[in-house]
């Protein structure tokens, strides 16, 4: 008995004994292990992080070094054109040789088109310059610009190659826009202007503001532009020029980057040329097209430019991903309510945001950085900066990335390493104790549910009990499979989901190219119609904010559901208007089905109106023809139609009385004889530029 019990009383000391050992071993082995691992992958991941934001600075720096050096061979290109010389001679001559002038009338015209054009450019809170200092100073540029920028909307002039004027400017004109037009075409690049000897710009494809202005003593001779004609003069021949971006009122006040060259005929200097890049190009490369995982940044890391005067000049990505979030972190940052209040009015951060960081600073230097320090949102960055080749422009590239997200991997497993510790000092006495009987038994099925799940069964279940290591490693199994399914259905789920978000983007036609992985998506279609419908006051005015804020929903819910009984696609919707579209998928004009719904969405409308004591109605323009429709973003998906009906219907409608249903010449001479069709003369859109239109009624 006695010796049975001391036995007994020996065994149990030696599993305490085991126990306590293994306990002890595994806590040392996996404190050392797990001390040793922390500290190798921080620096591991420190290492990695700087050599990745490295990668990526170069990289981005060699795109934009690759992108100045095409602009300026482009540019020096175009200088050596022989059209181009012979372009600035002939329209410089008849440019100085012309004697014309505007009548009263049409002087007064070209105030009122430089008075709505400030309005339209204005951010709202900031106050307009007087339109009379924008204007030409020259009776001759006044002139040309009356003919060749007034008579037209932007992004239309570049059609015009005789406004009808009847001057030798136009002739001359006439013989060298075509050429000039497919040259810029044919080099990429959407905009040339030829600029003489007296520092005027005698030619522009685009027309804006800028044409037939001086450099020198002009409206925007303090400009950008202007700059070019200043430095042109002391550059060596055949030397590109860049001018940093700075804002232009004629591109509607976004930052523009110039690049010029002196041309030569003959061996002698006889004006120059010039073409600007807006910032939305910089922004592209930079950005990789706002892509920042394929960049491998991650969701905190970013890319950017700096000036030498420390402003970007690239758009700061938090701004670019959720604007709001990003004006409380600047402000949090304890930027002046100036800077708060700059970027939020003029919508970006180039030019306004300056980034006065140890980073910048020494890179400014000359000297490339890289370490940890505070960004410009005064967050802890991992930061990689120095200045590149960028034509002489004296810009640095920064690359960071926030340490909180680069080392929350380690803070993870050092979490993950304390609850193995906690969980071990049971586990590993239970092995103890028990680990002779049952070592094996429960391994055969596990080993079987293991070789079910890894010939593709996951609905496997071991079902094991007990109290031992293996029966957990049986339950974690279960769990672990269990996770698998809860995985595939979330797979599935999701999977659904993102078809059902894109049909809701984008026509169903499309939604399969998107998701095989094109995002190029675009499409030409004939014999579209559009139909764009806005909400007027009783005087065809706007109507107040309150019917808007309060049935705006109401009434696009209704609106829909008429497009869905006409067989109707919904192109998008604005706080002012919706847009709707019939033959996107078809070969055919399907005008008697929008003619339909619009007659419909007008009844329908009078009848909501009605019963809600509204003082409003609804004007609804319709444009046929052929236009491209495609997908833009990446991160935030849009379906966009483009072409000339969209604009006509969006014009058409803004111009409709209240009730009214407005066509375009297409329409109307395709209409039925069950439709009253009148043409309504002296009809003008809101921008004061006049319209063809015809009301049309329905007549049983």
């Amino acid at each position: 008995m006695s010796g049975t019990s001391h036995s007994a009383d020996t065994g149990r000391s030696a599993s305490r004994h085991v126990a306590i050992v293994m306990i002890a071993a595994a806590l040392v082995s996996a404190l050392l292990v797990g001390v040793y691992n922390y500290f190798t992958g921080r620096t591991l991941l420190a290492d990695t992080v700087n050599d990745q934001l490295i990668d990526v600075a170069t990289n981005r720096a060699g795109s934009i070094e690759s992108g100045i050096q095409a602009l300026e061979n482009l540019t020096a290109t175009l200088a050596i054109e022989p059209s181009v010389p012979a372009a600035i001679v002939d329209l410089s001559a008849e440019y100085a040789a012309m004697s014309d002038v505007l009548d009263p009338d049409q002087e007064a015209e070209l105030e009122e088109l430089y008075r709505a054009g400030i309005d339209l450019i204005t951010p709202p809170g900031v106050t307009p310059p007087d339109p009379g200092t924008l204007i030409p100073r020259s009776d001759t540029g006044r002139y040309l610009q009356y003919w060749y920028v007034g008579q037209a909307p932007l992004g239309e002039r570049r059609d015009i190659s005789d406004p009808g004027d009847g001057s030798d400017y136009t002739a001359a004109h006439a013989r060298h826009h075509a050429g000039l037009a497919a040259l810029a075409a044919t080099l990429d690049t959407s905009e040339i202007l030829l600029i003489d000897l007296n520092g005027i710009v005698v030619y522009s494809i685009e027309k804006r503001a800028d044409f037939a202005t001086s450099l020198v003593d002009g409206p925007h001779a303090d400009s950008g532009l202007g700059d070019v004609v200043d430095r042109l003069g002391t550059a060596a021949a055949g030397e590109v020029v860049l001018v940093d971006f700075s804002p232009y009122i004629p591109a509607r006040g976004l930052p523009v980057l110039w690049a010029a060259t002196a041309v030569r005929a003959g061996g002698e200097v006889v004006g120059a040329l010039a073409t600007p890049v807006p910032n939305d190009a910089l922004v592209a490369i930079v950005t990789a097209g706002g892509d920042w995982e394929a960049l491998g940044l991650g969701d905190t890391g970013e890319v950017y430019i700096v000036g030498p005067d420390g402003l970007l000049r690239s758009e700061a990505r938090l701004w670019l991903e959720d604007p709001d979030a990003y004006l409380r972190a600047i402000e949090d940052a304890g930027y002046p309510e100036e800077t708060i209040d700059t970027v939020r009015l003029f919508g970006t951060t180039v030019l306004v945001q300056p980034v006065d960081t140890d980073a910048v600073t020494a890179a400014q230097r000359g000297d490339p950085y890289q370490g940890t320090g505070d960004n410009y949102l005064d967050r802890r960055t991992r930061t990689v900066a120095g200045p590149f080749d960028s034509g002489g422009l004296g810009w640095i590239v920064v690359t960071e990335a926030e340490t909180a997200e680069i080392f929350a991997p380690l803070r993870s497993y050092l979490i993950r390493l304390l609850i193995v510790a906690a969980l071990a000092v049971p586990a590993v006495t239970l092995v103890a104790t028990v680990i002779a009987r049952r070592m094996l038994r429960p391994i055969g099925p596990i080993i079987a549910g293991a070789d079910e799940v890894a010939g593709g069964d996951i609905d496997v279940t071991l079902g094991m009990r007990g109290n031992d290591e293996f029966s957990d490693l049986a339950k974690q199994f279960d769990g672990f499979v269990a996770e698998l399914r809860h995985r595939r259905d979330e797979v599935e789920r999701t999977d659904a989901e993102t078809t059902e978000l894109l049909a809701s983007v984008m026509p169903e036609r499309l939604v399969e190219q998107y998701r095989a992985g094109q995002r190029d998506i675009a499409e030409a279609i004939s014999n579209a119609t559009l139909i764009s419908v806005v909400i007027v006051g009783p005087d065809g005015g706007r109507p107040g904010d309150d019917i808007v804020s309060e049935y705006g929903a109401a009434v696009s819910a209704g609106l829909d559901d008429i497009a869905d009984a006409h067989g109707v696609e919904r192109i998008d919707a604005t706080a002012s208007m919706l847009t709707y579209a019939t033959g996107l998928g078809s070969e055919q004009l399907e005008i008697d089905r929008a003619i339909a719904f619009a007659s419909d969405v007008a009844d329908w409308f009078g009848e909501f109106a009605t019963e809600r004591e509204l003082t409003a109605d609804v004007g609804i323009g319709l444009a046929a023809g052929d236009v491209v429709a495609n997908v833009i973003g990446t991160q935030r998906l849009a379906f966009e139609i483009l072409g000339s009906p969209r604009r006509a219907s969006e014009r058409l409608a803004r111009a409709a009385a209240g009730g009214d249903v407005l066509v375009d010449a297409v329409i109307a001479g395709r209409l039925g004889d069950a439709w009253s069709i009148d043409r309504i003369d002296g009809l003008r859109g809101l921008d004061g530029v006049p319209l063809e239109g015809w009301r049309v009624r329905f007549e049983g």
